[in-house]
């Protein structure tokens, strides 16, 4: 959920002043330093247009239910979102190791988008903000219990998501909304490992990288501190589900992918939070939000939440073999990032790999046992080490099913 108001074209950063022109194509990078040149003004936003987003400053704070419950079954939940403080969660840890701290008081998140303190970004590709989302009233999240007004704070909500058992929950942007990172409903199988589809907007006419997190209730208590086991054979489903992966942010709308991640056994309802940060989150963050960072806020970005549903495991009905084995690269040429994505028929190891033309492995992609049906993975264009590969002809090569496919891939610097 956002708030908007235009600040000025110059703008004090520290001791530096900013001159940024109506394309607004400078910004702050991931690391806090200035990237980017000024231009002219884009396409379709002349003078006379509607304002430039480039120039607007907006407010967003995360919406899953606290301080009521989440699922039908459950008194409270303890996901961070209002700006009061709540009950810790707790910390249950049936496999591998905790991936974040052991949680305290719980916090909130919250956004602060502006050129004066971070670059503008966002998750979704609905219309220009300024027209869409001005006005909301960011004093606070916007989750609530089947009510018109915040649980967290007296501001209206905007949309409404049906839960288990008729329960209904008032939100900023629900599943398919037009401003909403996520397209559609998320249904996930037990045990099995999905990758999320999820679109973001960045505002200037420069690309840059993001950190993209997601966390999932697995076992429906509420919070999102725990690592749930799926048997002794298959890998941890941890609630941290992807923790500060970069991802390469192309400009204006596009459709991104994260890596893979292991989905927890317990079917039914399970919240899920989606942040898109210029900056690494902190250890403490499931539990806390923002509140671990130097200012108690991030810097640029924005977090959504949702309800999605965990269902029965993927069983192979006995397809053949290479039935549903495929490979694909999109786009091809690329210059920032490609998505790599693959079809398994069934459950299985799984390496992808990016190869030079000699042979020489460039970046390792996957390497984990994932479930059948249909993944994807991004390669930003750089090695193992995180620098930049040279442009040229690379081989993507996808090992599955006792069996290798492999695809030609041109990244155009």
């Amino acid at each position: 959920m956002r708030r908007f108001r235009l600040i000025p074209l110059a703008i004090a950063l520290g001791a530096t002043v900013l001159e940024i022109s109506m394309a607004g194509a400078q910004g702050v990078a991931a690391s806090g330093s200035i990237s980017g040149s000024t231009s002219s003004v884009p396409a379709g936003r002349e003078s006379g247009v509607a304002a430039d987003t480039c120039q607007m400053f907006f407010v967003d704070h995360g919406d899953a239910p606290e301080g009521f419950p989440a699922y039908p079954f459950l008194s409270t939940a303890h996901f961070p979102s209002c700006p009061s403080a709540g009950a810790p969660g707790t910390q249950e840890n049936e496999c591998g190791t905790a991936s974040s701290t052991p949680p305290a008081t719980t916090g909130h998140v919250v956004h602060i988008v502006g050129f004066d303190v971070g670059m503008p970004f966002w998750l979704g590709c609905g219309a220009h903000p300024s027209q869409g989302d001005a006005g909301d009233g960011e004093s606070a999240a916007k989750t609530s219990a089947g009510s018109a007004t915040s649980a967290c704070a007296p501001i209206a909500v905007d949309c409404f998501e049906t839960g288990p058992a008729g329960m209904s929950f008032g939100q900023d942007e629900c599943l398919g909304d037009s401003d909403a990172g996520i397209v559609g409903p998320i249904e996930l199988a037990s045990c099995g490992s999905a990758s999320l589809r999820f679109r973001a907007t960045v505002c200037p006419a420069l690309s840059l990288t993001a950190y993209v997190n997601v966390l999932v209730d697995w076992n429906q208590d509420g919070d999102w501190n725990d690592n749930v086991a799926c048997g002794s054979t298959q890998p941890c489903a941890r609630e941290w589900a992807v923790k500060n992966v970069p991802v390469t942010l192309l400009p204006g709308c596009s459709e991104n992918f994260t890596p893979a991640f292991r989905i927890g056994p317990r079917q039914g309802p399970a919240w899920m939070r989606v942040t898109l940060n210029a900056n690494p989150v902190p250890d403490d963050f499931p539990w806390a939000g923002s509140l671990g960072t130097v200012n108690g806020d991030f810097s640029g970005g924005e977090t959504e939440d949702y309800l999605v549903t965990v269902g029965p495991a993927t069983v192979d009905a006995g397809a053949a073999p290479s039935a549903r084995l495929w490979l694909g690269a999109h786009p091809n040429p690329f210059r920032e990032v490609s998505a790599i994505r693959y079809g398994l028929s069934r459950a299985g190891r799984v390496r992808i790999e990016v190869l030079d033309v000699s042979g020489r492995r460039v970046r390792a992609l996957v390497s984990d046992v994932q479930g059948g049906g249909d993944h994807a993975v991004t390669w930003d264009g750089t090695d193992d080490s995180g620098a930049p590969a040279p442009a040229g002809l690379y081989v993507v090569r996808l090992e599955a099913e006792q069996r290798t496919l492999t695809r030609r891939l041109l990244l155009a610097r």
